[in-house]
């Protein structure tokens, strides 16, 4: 025998052992994921017609099998089968239909959701707008009360540098927020910049407790439009702005209340 013959022999073999490994590898793996989704999965299914409102027999339902593809989880499986026995169908089943949850929906839930939106959005109007006639009489003077003069508002005071003291935000302000002695402070500006709708430092105390009508961040200038006193509004839209969020925070709880007694009603009267 010639010395090539036995080296060949054996690199034919060592190629085929490579060859059989890989296919012993790669064919299990390909015979399944030719079978993914052919799988027979059970399912259960119509044995007659069965009309709205009819309840479910043991011998109405048989077990099948389907690939598992077209067996969707939305059917109700073989495991649950006692779960549906002796419940009414809300819709037409034909014979041969597979079993799903949905022939078990409550059909008169949309109904009774629209009935309970239009119940607390009546029930929320209302309040709103018995809580905003309430917010109204809390800013409006009592008949037999004078007009009080409003304070007078000091003047700038301008140094030698041409600087005044204005009032300034030490943090940040919210809409709606009464300011405190402790979010103030003081801080000298050139008289380029100062306005007549700027607070002079000797109007601080008067300011002290004034509703913040817009949002305010630490380092602004504290201005008069921003500020409206909150027992006496100054501007219309201020006192709409106060009775509008004085009123919504009243009824915040009221479509949550009016909906627990709607459902609570609807089970009592089943």
């Amino acid at each position: 025998m010639r010395p090539f013959i036995p080296g060949t022999l054996l690199g034919l073999l060592l190629s085929a052992l490579v060859v059989g490994g890989a296919m012993a590898l790669f064919l299990p793996k390909k015979v399944r994921d030719a079978r993914y989704g052919w799988e027979p999965k059970p399912a259960l299914v119509l044995q007659r017609d069965v009309a709205v409102g009819e309840v479910l027999r043991e011998e109405d339902l048989a077990e099948v099998s389907y690939p598992e593809q077209f067996v969707l989880e939305s059917f109700v499986p073989p495991s649950e089968r006692k779960a549906v026995l002796g419940r009414p169908v809300s819709q037409l089943l034909r014979k041969g239909d597979l079993l799903g949850w949905v022939a078990f929906a409550d059909r008169a839930a949309p109904e009774r959701i629209q009935a309970c939106v239009a119940s607390v959005r009546a029930a929320y109007s209302e309040a709103y707008a018995l809580a905003r006639e309430e917010a109204l009489r809390g800013f409006t003077p009592p008949e037999d009360a004078g007009a009080s003069a409003p304070s007078p508002v000091p003047s700038f005071q301008f140094d030698a540098d041409g600087k005044a003291a204005v009032v300034v935000l030490a943090r940040d302000v919210g809409e709606g927020s009464r300011l405190t002695k402790d979010v103030l402070e003081v801080r000298r500006m050139p008289r380029a910049l100062v306005t007549r709708s700027l607070v002079p430092a000797g109007a601080l105390e008067q300011v002290v407790g004034a509703l913040a009508v817009v949002q305010m961040q630490a380092g602004d200038a504290l201005r008069w439009q921003f500020l409206d006193d909150p027992s006496q509004p100054r501007s219309l839209g201020a006192c709409l702005v106060q009775v509008s969020q004085a009123a919504t925070r009243r009824c915040a709880d009221v479509p949550r209340q009016r909906a627990e007694a709607f459902f609570a009603g609807s089970r009592e009267g089943r």
